[in-house]
């Protein structure tokens, strides 16, 4: 087996993250790992447990990066065994050949024998590194994967036999020593043990975010993986550790800062012409950033290739976020029903009985039923069971603010939802009755869930959300009365294409419109929003004219709101510190 390392690692951990003293042993079957302040890569491996893997070397100077070689005569190879090298250092028991041909060239690097080639870097302190190869590595079994790794490591990858052929694994690491083995879907031919064909595999690790991309053949295939140790700080050497038998080939190795896959001005892994293509800045990181809200980041956008810079890349009226947490492709156009706005849902003309697709809805589950039992209005409603949920799709685009009102009757739930990544306003009942909202930050999932204030009840409950896409934000209303106004969404959404009921609950005269519905106070003072209005006085205020009194008791007094009232008594100051309630 082969393996790629980047430092003198001196601690062990497993793969469930935990640290121990145990002998530096690595079960080292088919992997490829980016170790250290650098990188490590486990490629084959036909045997079992090897120790220790640390060697003891005279260290050579480390090359400045950029290093690259391609094992060439015009470098000073020649045809047949290489018992020392300026740059590569080898472990005692590696066996090590010039061979022909290479990747597309005349000689290439051979080794076996189970032990360590290795290449001493200086990155100069670059926040971003790549390394670049061709190799045939050997795969083996999937139980034949490293248990324990060494830590001081960032980033590890394998080689697995899948059926007849070989698939590339890498590791997400917890940034402590552990994490977990991810299959790439990478598939490829063998002949034997080992590639059929070579292989290009290029590592973009980013010391600043401790996380990695894998590209394998030019292809972005993996990103984001954490660093199996996030104390790495740069990378500073580039390991392989050979199979005991069967001779693993290396060609066009690159190790640098610069992107050697296409022209990279930021090193965000993008390309500048995809950036271009999309209006997006080639100077600044452009991975994260969402300029469409529809909940996909750049590099999601370019890995799918859907448009940066459209919410709908297909036009079939849903949004990219909410076709691919779908499972849907947002770049293909799919005829789906949407539900027009105004929508008003009373369930009142479904026959009794299962919910099924009655009036464009969609069921997960096998209990969501159309009951007269428990009922808000009328003579029909909708029940949930726990294990299921109902969703209505909606053709919102080009509508900015959309009002979802609705009755339901909920059963309290002992812990907070799972909200999926298309998700705008998430909220629930707790245990006491009492509802909770998700209060995001960044419209990227982070956030938190916040108690509001009301009265507990189990009863029949109106709520009310007022949906702002244009500053990625709500209001909450229980009652009519506004408990949060401002909530970040927790994913960002450029417009409405959905809502999702579930949980055990009961739902009635379900409305979404973009028309603010009737019977609403924001401030909370008895008068309804329209009444206030029509007054003239502020429905965000709770005393418009400041004179100590709710504009809900002066319109029901006779007086007016507008004007403060100097009959009133009102708090005064007489004297420095002394107060005193008085009339004017």
């Amino acid at each position: 087996m082969t393996s790629l390392r980047t430092s003198t690692a001196r601690r062990t951990t497993d793969l469930n993250g935990a640290r121990g003293s145990r002998p530096r042993i690595l079960r080292l079957p088919v992997v490829a790992s980016l170790l250290g302040n650098g990188v490590r890569a486990a490629l084959a491996l036909s045997f079992g447990l090897v120790a220790p893997i640390v060697q003891t070397v005279h260290a050579q100077t480390p090359v400045t990066l950029p290093f690259d070689t391609d094992f060439e005569s015009g470098e000073g190879y020649t045809l047949g065994p290489l018992a020392a090298d300026t740059y590569w250092q080898f472990g005692s028991g590696l066996d090590a050949d010039i061979l022909s041909p290479g990747a597309g060239s005349s000689q290439a690097l051979g080794f076996s024998g189970g032990d360590w080639l290795w290449l001493s870097t200086d990155s100069q302190g670059a926040q971003v590194s790549w390394i670049d190869f061709y190799t045939k590595p050997v795969f083996v079994e999937p139980f034949e994967l490293p248990e324990i790794i060494e830590t001081e490591q960032s980033a590890v990858t394998g080689f697995v036999k899948v059926n007849t052929q070989g698939e590339v694994y890498a590791i997400d690491g917890d940034g402590f020593g552990g994490g977990s083995w991810v299959p790439s879907g990478e598939l490829r031919n063998l002949q034997g043990d080992a590639s059929a064909d070579w292989i290009r595999l290029t590592y973009r690790l980013d010391y600043a975010a401790k996380t990695w991309d894998l590209f394998v053949d030019g292809e972005m295939v993996m990103v984001d993986l954490g660093f199996l140790d996030q104390s790495v700080p740069d990378l500073d050497s580039f390991s392989v550790r050979a199979d005991g038998e069967n001779p693993t080939l290396l060609d066009y190795f690159y190790a640098g800062n610069d992107n050697p896959l296409y022209i990279d001005t930021s090193n965000d892994g993008l390309p500048d012409a995809w950036l271009t293509a999309q209006g997006l800045s080639i100077y600044s990181d452009q991975r994260s950033g969402d300029s469409d809200l529809d909940g996909l980041n750049n590099l999601l956008e370019y890995q799918i290739a859907s448009q940066a810079g459209n919410p709908d890349s297909d036009g079939d009226g849903v949004n990219d976020g909410a076709e691919y947490f779908a499972g849907a492709d947002p770049t293909a156009a799919s005829a789906y029903s949407l539900s027009a706005l105004p929508f008003l849902e009373s369930f009142e003309s479904y026959s009794l009985g299962s919910l099924g697709s009655q009036g464009n809805w969609t069921v997960a589950g096998e209990t969501a039923e159309i009951q007269a039992t428990e009922v808000w209005a009328g003579s029909a409603a909708l029940s949930l069971g726990g294990d299921s949920s109902t969703s209505n799709m909606f053709d919102g685009s080009g509508q900015s603010v959309v009002w979802i009102d609705l009755y339901v009757k909920p059963t309290a739930a002992a812990e907070s939802p799972e909200l999926a990544g298309d998700t705008a306003v998430g909220y629930y009942f707790n245990e006491e009755g009492r509802p909770t909202v998700f209060d995001g930050s960044g419209g990227n999932g982070s956030g938190f869930w916040r108690l509001l204030d009301a009265a507990r009840s189990s009863d029949w409950r109106r709520v009310t959300v007022k949906m702002d896409y244009s500053a990625q934000a709500y209001d909450f209303y229980l009652d009519g009365e506004r408990l949060g106004a401002g909530l970040g969404f927790a994913h960002a959404q450029p417009f409405i294409s959905r809502i999702t009921a579930s949980g055990s609950t009961a739902l009635d005269d379900i409305s979404v419109d973009t028309v603010e519905p009737a019977g609403l106070d924001d401030d909370r003072d008895g008068s309804t929003n329209a009444e206030e209005i029509a007054a003239g006085t502020d429905p965000l205020a709770f005393d418009s004219d400041g004179d100590g009194l709710a504009d809900s008791l002066e319109l029901l007094w006779g007086l007016d709101p507008t004007v403060a009232d100097a009959t009133l008594a009102q708090l005064t100051e007489v004297i420095s510190g002394l107060h005193v309630w008085a009339t004017s």
